[in-house]
């Protein structure tokens, strides 16, 4: 708002004649009263399917809709799920979209549009035997842990109950 506003290029021709403004002395007063408003624009969240990796980080990138001629997307932002855990039918929502134009993104006013098509599935963990030997005992268990992995950063095993055991017991 208050933006300064002025007349500029005005031509007048006296009726008959070819004499361009002759008869007039043209002045130009500028007006403070003058209002852009910001495009709107949305920036789009587009389906994505991972493997469970213990966060929300989506690798996709959101869509960018179209902007006036001279203005660039900086940067398009990010999107993610809604959670972490395993799904179909997950929200991604877009975020952090950076618009240059010349006046830090301020002549656009961004709507982030969700999608819900995405999809976390399971990550395959392994659990190996690992050597072990022992003095017969009559059973088959083994004093060995397995080692399972890989699992996601940050996440461990929380109960060790998993055991090896001999498939005989002599």
């Amino acid at each position: 708002t208050g933006k300064g506003m002025t007349a500029d290029g005005l031509t007048i021709q006296d009726a008959g004649s070819n004499d361009v403004t002759s008869n007039y002395l043209v002045t130009y007063l500028t007006n403070s009263e003058g209002i852009i408003s910001q495009r709107a624009i949305s920036v789009t969240a587009q389906t994505d399917t991972k493997v469970y990796d213990g966060n929300t980080a989506s690798v996709v990138l959101p869509v960018v809709d179209a902007l006036q001629t001279g203005d660039a997307v900086a940067d398009p932002g990010i999107q993610t799920f809604d959670t972490k855990h395993v799904a179909t039918e997950k929200v991604l929502t877009p975020s952090a979209t950076v618009i240059s134009d010349g006046n830090g993104g301020a002549n656009y006013a961004i709507s982030y549009i969700t999608d819900n098509t995405g999809v976390i599935t399971q990550k395959g963990v392994t659990v190996n035997a690992v050597a072990d030997a022992k003095i017969y005992d009559g059973d088959n268990s083994s004093d060995g842990d397995p080692v399972i992995g890989p699992l996601a950063v940050g996440e461990s095993v929380l109960n060790m109950d998993a055991r090896l055991f001999y498939t005989h017991r002599g």
